[in-house]
């Protein structure tokens, strides 16, 4: 009879044992599950001092001179808006799977209020996957604007491009006289289509930004013209 008695003891210690080790390997399969649920995605934002050039605050106004006619031209700021987009998980190189992540664009349109309402500029943030945009091991986006023509649907290049600090494609200016108004740090961007001045397609552009203001500046060459636009005051 001790001998059952012992047995029977061993056999609901192995059971309580192994209940306890399942409840342990389910509260640790829980947590798991539970934390890789609530894992932090990634949320990759566009720079801040990028955006200072370009993030122009709405129904601003600048009167832009046309240095050939003299003409002044009354521009207002009708689109400024940075918004944050959600990119699902997708297939990657060898069949790897990328992520889901979070992301900034911007969009900026100035309208020129003259003898017609008519787009002066309008650009967008370059649509370009996020491991371009964004540098090693960093959550900062590199900003750029392409240039875009709505009405024909067609890009124009870009307009501006900012990436301090790994040698890209931002260029300063230290001073700048545009219609007798010095300005400092100016944001030099240029870029053409690659095609040849004699080419009818042919179209390059060049523009000068400032913090907290905009574009003080813009030249856009064509192979039957040549208009350079320049601020003459803003408000």
């Amino acid at each position: 009879m001790k001998i059952i008695l012992n047995k029977a003891h061993l056999i609901t210690s192995v059971l309580c044992s192994s209940l306890s080790m399942l409840l342990v390997i389910c509260l640790f399969c829980s947590c798991k599950k539970e934390k890789a649920s609530t894992a932090k995605m990634d949320d990759f934002s566009l720079s801040v001092e990028g955006l200072s050039y370009v993030q122009i605050p709405l129904n601003r106004y600048f009167i832009y001179k046309d240095s050939a006619t003299g003409t002044p031209d009354s521009v207002v700021v009708t689109l400024s808006s940075l918004d944050k987009q959600f990119q699902p998980a997708s297939g990657g190189v060898l069949g790897a799977t990328l992520p889901a992540y979070y992301y900034q664009t911007f969009s900026l349109l100035l309208t020129s209020y003259g003898t017609a309402h008519r787009d002066w500029f309008y650009a967008e943030t370059i649509d370009l996957p996020v491991y371009y945009l964004a540098g090693p091991m960093s959550d900062t986006l590199r900003l750029q604007l392409e240039e875009r023509d709505r009405a024909a649907g067609a890009d124009l290049g870009l307009a501006f491009s900012f990436n301090k600090g790994t040698g890209a494609t931002d260029s300063i200016i230290p001073t700048l006289t545009v219609e007798g108004k010095t300005y400092m740090n100016v944001l030099f961007y240029s870029d053409w289509n690659g095609l040849d001045t004699s080419n009818a397609a042919y179209r390059s552009s060049s523009y000068y930004w400032v913090k907290n203001l905009g574009i003080i500046k813009r030249v856009i060459k064509t192979s039957h013209y040549i208009k350079t636009e320049s601020l003459v005051r803003n408000g």
